[in-house]
């Protein structure tokens, strides 16, 4: 029994060094799958190892590992949030529904599980269930906090700029108030995401560093430093990537995805496609995770425009559009259909770029009308004409 206790243990102690000091995913990952050959039916191994397999987009490995936890029979909302969410992250809304409606048949408690109830009503148009969510979160404090994070999204992705602002501040108020600092400097990043896509800089720029003064945390300097890039700050942005770096030398998600970000959002911004689009590569096979909502795609999509590489551009930027269970709330999805349209009118065909302009104008009817990019595309279209 000692050694049995010890082996356990021996596991648990491996997996978090490489999981949290090192952040080696596939060492990590190796771990865990070696502690589910010695315990099968281990919850924690189990659902740890899941949420890795998602963190790297490898949805339908998570979900298989989620739904054999849920067999076991868990008194905990946690696998069926994880599992609601791989099955939106793949877009099988359906099975998403049947997950929730068997959580709320075990009686499973339900402010856990909505945030992932949420985004599946976005993604199915139900604003109705989406309002019900949002009640129902409000009677935990940092459940609460996440869905009007949440709703400040999707005012971001429908061009509600000024609702999303007020959503945004309460939700990182309230995070400071519960004492969820980390939190508060993620939606203040967050905010300043949205800004920047947006084209209001200054004000991105502002957030960023407003985010920064909150953390120390080197993780959580990632979003800010993405933001800077994006907004014009290049020289802040590439201090805070070369500390990234080396703080986390090997950490799989810092080295192929949020510093290829960073550092493709820099040479953006010094017309430099050709090496945006070479700084990219490194995360190409993790793009599909949940960890930056396709963003890379969607920078690569800007480095061939600003290449004039219409074709290549049209194509990331179509694979935004392909997956929105996984870009969710974020504002580079309505985006994606007017950068496709400009895409489409570099490639002189009209006819489907007025369809694009069409899709985003459509999406951002309701949209503040001093949004920079909002302006410049009524601009754009009115010349399709």
């Amino acid at each position: 029994m000692r050694d049995r206790v010890g082996r356990h243990d021996r596991f648990a102690i491996e997996a978090s060094y490489y999981h949290f000091a090192t952040g080696e995913l596939p060492k990590v990952t190796q771990v865990y799958s070696d502690w589910l050959q010695s315990y099968p039916r281990d919850p924690v191994a189990l659902v740890n190892l899941s949420y890795l397999f998602g963190s790297i987009g490898q949805y339908s490995k998570a979900a298989a590992l989620n739904r054999e936890v849920i067999r076991l029979g868990p008194t905990e909302a946690f696998p069926f949030s994880n599992l609601i969410y791989d099955y939106e992250y793949m877009n099988r809304l359906d099975e998403a529904l049947a997950v929730y409606t068997d959580a709320r048949s075990r009686k499973v408690e339900r402010a856990v599980l909505a945030d992932a109830r949420y985004y599946l009503a976005f993604l199915q148009g139900d604003e109705v269930s989406m309002d019900e969510q949002a009640r129902l979160a409000m009677a935990d404090p940092e459940w609460g906090t996440l869905l009007l994070s949440d709703q400040a999204l999707v005012e971001g992705y429908y061009g509600r700029f000024g609702r999303a602002r007020k959503l945004w501040r309460q939700a990182a108020d309230s995070a400071q108030r519960h004492h969820l600092t980390g939190y508060a400097a993620y939606f203040l990043s967050e905010e300043g995401f949205a800004e920047a896509q947006a084209g209001n800089f200054s004000l991105a720029r502002k957030l960023a560093n407003s985010a920064l003064a909150l953390s120390d945390d080197p993780m959580e300097r990632s979003l800010p430093a993405v933001v800077l890039a994006v907004a014009g700050d290049g020289t802040q942005a590439e201090s805070l990537a070369q500390a990234l770096n080396l703080e986390r030398p090997v950490d799989t998600i810092v080295q192929n995805y949020w510093l290829p970000s960073i550092q493709a959002g820099i040479e953006l911004r010094q017309n430099r496609p050709a090496e945006a689009i070479d700084r990219l590569q490194r995360a190409i096979p993790y793009e599909p995770s949940w960890v930056l909502n396709l963003f890379p795609v969607y920078l690569r999509g800007q480095a061939y425009m600003q290449a004039e590489q219409a074709q290549q551009a049209a194509r990331e930027f179509q694979s935004v559009l392909d997956h929105p269970g996984i870009t969710l709330g974020f504002v580079t999805a309505p985006l994606a259909h007017l950068q496709l349209g400009r895409a489409q009118v570099m490639m002189d065909d009209k006819e489907a770029a007025r369809r694009s302009y069409q899709d985003f104008l459509t999406l951002w009817k309701d949209a503040d009308p001093d949004i920079p990019i909002y302006k410049q595309a009524k601009i754009e279209y009115a010349k399709l004409q």
